[in-house]
Order: C-alpha cells, then structure tokens, then sequence
C-alpha cells in the first residue's frame, strides 16, 4: 500500500483536516428547516332536493306440481299483470325483468324433507318519473294478480346540482372550524394546502304507503326528500402572531 506526504503531512490526512476546518461554515451556511405548524380539520353539508324518479319492483309468483306448469303460469299472470301497467299508463320502455326463477319447493317434516311441487317467481321492475301515479300503479298490479311490491326507491334527476351545494356547505364549515382554531391558538390562518373529499352517495328515499284496504281507494304514497351529504378533508398553514 502506497502513501503519498506532502510537507510531511499523508494527503488524505490533509484532506480530512481541510474539511474539518470548513465544516462550520457549511452547518453556519446550511439553513435549518423548521416544520411549520399545521390544521387538519373536516367539514360537513347536506343538501336536499324533492325527488323526480321512482323506481319499484313488482313480483308474480305461482305455485304447481311441476315446474312446466308453475312456469307457465306465472307467464300468463306477469303478462296479465304488464298490460294492466301499460293501460294505466306505463311505457313498454319502463318493465324490465330483474329476476326470473323456477326452483323445488321443500317441505320438512320430523326431520325429513319431501319435494312438494314448484314455485316460479318472475321480478318486474318499474321505473317512473310520474310519482303522483305511483300508487295508482301499484293497485293496476295488484288487481291484475301481482303476489308482491317491494323495492320502493326515490331519487332525483338533479343530484350533480345538490351534491355541490353540499360540498360548499362543507368548505364553508371546514374553513370556520379551522378559523376558529388558528384564532384560539394565538395565531391567523393561513393559506389552504389541501382539500379532498369523498364521492358522495344518497341514499335512496324509502318510501311510505298506505296500502289501499278497498280496491276504489288509491295507495297513497309519500316520496319524501332525497338529502345529499358530503364530507371534505382540509388541511391549512397555522401562522403564530
């Protein structure tokens, strides 16, 4: 291994002792970073808007001995059952099958089960923007031999429009909030360095209906309101005074 001296000095000694003498004035150069304080603080809103839309299910189902016959029985009751919504005024465009099924029916008894015949159960669903005719619907179905009404959904059409005014509702409680921190710490708030939120979802209006005891009184239904609620995330620079 080779050594090299200059003035007596190994050269890689005197490089070490040249950086020594020059480390205080590179730490004296370096600045120091200082984390400054921050707010994290969430915000709120909700908005609502009366509904336009309705969506609901209307099941037909049967019973037979074999599953051809309860199949094709519960063909003739459904079709009954569409042309009377079609007649009271529904759309071809506004049926559209959900679930269709043909399956055993099984009986048990002391422990033992034994086949006892076939149900088949056809699932139509009912799209509508005409919610004052909702319930008037719903008898045509009944009294056409419809066994079953469920999945009575509203919505609107306009949701785009009351999510953003439920997410200014947020910015505006997230901003207060925040405001109200800095203030109480001794400081200011200062500018905003992030903002998130979560996509919002309504959530369906159930509805409520007093089924009709006769068949002269209509189903009367009540829509309701379809509320939005949004939550943002926000995040600020605290200035002390």
């Amino acid at each position: 291994m080779r050594s090299f001296y200059r003035s007596g000095i190994p050269v890689g000694l005197a490089g070490l002792l040249c950086l020594s003498m020059l480390m205080p004035g590179l730490a004296q150069a370096m600045p120091i970073q200082v984390e400054q304080p921050q707010i994290l603080v969430s915000g709120t809103g909700r908005a609502s808007v009366a509904p336009d839309e309705a969506t609901l299910t209307i099941a037909v189902e049967t019973h037979a001995t074999t599953a051809a016959a309860a199949a094709s029985s519960n063909a003739r009751q459904m079709q009954t059952v569409r042309e009377a919504l079609q007649r009271a005024g529904l759309p071809a465009a506004a049926l559209s099958t959900q679930d269709y099924t043909v399956q055993a029916r099984i009986r048990y008894e002391r422990e033992q089960s034994r086949m006892d015949g076939y149900d088949a159960a056809n699932t139509l669903k009912v799209k509508t923007r005409e919610l004052a005719r909702l319930g008037a619907y719903m008898d045509a179905a009944l009294a056409a031999g419809a066994t079953r009404i469920g999945g009575v959904e509203f919505t609107a059409s306009q949701l785009d429009n009351v999510r953003r005014v439920a997410l200014a509702q947020a910015i505006v409680q997230a901003r207060g909030d925040a405001q109200a921190m800095a203030d109480a710490a001794g400081g200011r708030l200062g500018e905003l360095l992030e903002l998130s939120t979560n996509p919002a979802s309504p959530g369906p209006v159930p509805f409520r209906a007093a089924m009709a005891e006769q068949a002269k009184v209509e189903t009367p239904i009540s829509p309701g309101e379809v509320t939005v609620e949004t939550v943002v995330s926000t995040r600020w620079r605290f200035m002390p005074r």
